[in-house]
């Protein structure tokens, strides 16, 4: 078992019971399209995290780590969705229409919405990595070949990277519907455990 999985894999799956629980029984304050479409999208990006953790405890490391780019997309079309999509926007969504992800997150990186160049800086730095674990490039296929044959050989810093995005964004999902639920105790009590999660 490698070190990742033996001293650390019980966090994640502590935060993942945590968003499970906090979630369970929440209600949105508006039943409209674009609550449903927002939630849909973050509940899928929470179903990847899920997934990663799953996975990563069956070793199954490569697949875990192609879900990263899907759970990080889902969670940018759902903030998009509730906060920036207008109705025709929202009706495309409907028919699988979506803009692409630079405009997407350009869209959402605005003041009072995500001030910052947080997503902007994440997609810069992981994208390219992220598409060739998802779509089976050499990110997926060199950790599979060694001196010794096929196999998988993915390393604990790859694994850790694995685990890090599935409970983030799962915690930040949490503080999205939170809003989408017009829960101030839920946004912050999900904004103190990701600092708490930052911080360990």
């Amino acid at each position: 078992m490698s070190v990742i999985k033996s001293e650390k894999l019980s966090r994640y799956k502590e935060s993942m019971l945590w968003v499970q629980q906090h979630l369970e029984g929440l209600t949105l304050a508006e039943l409209c399209k674009r609550s449903h479409l927002a939630g849909a999208c973050l509940h899928a990006s929470i179903e990847h995290g899920f997934a990663i953790i799953v996975l990563v405890d069956e070793d199954l490391f490569g697949s875990a780590l192609a879900l990263i780019r899907l759970q990080f997309e889902a969670y940018v079309r759902g903030m998009w969705l509730a906060q920036c999509a207008n109705d025709g926007q929202l009706d495309k969504a409907g028919h699988d229409e979506f803009p692409a992800m630079n405009s997407t997150i350009v869209s959402l990186e605005k003041p009072g919405l995500l001030d910052g160049a947080l997503l902007s800086t994440i997609k810069g730095d992981a994208w390219k990595p992220l598409n060739s674990l998802t779509h089976t490039g050499y990110q997926q296929i060199g950790p599979r070949l060694s001196k010794d044959g096929i196999g998988s050989y993915f390393d604990d810093d790859q694994i850790r990277v694995a685990l890090n995005w599935a409970e983030a964004l799962a915690i930040l999902c949490t503080v999205a519907f939170a809003g989408l639920a017009k829960d101030d105790q839920l946004a912050l009590a999900a904004l103190e455990r990701a600092r708490s999660v930052a911080g360990s």
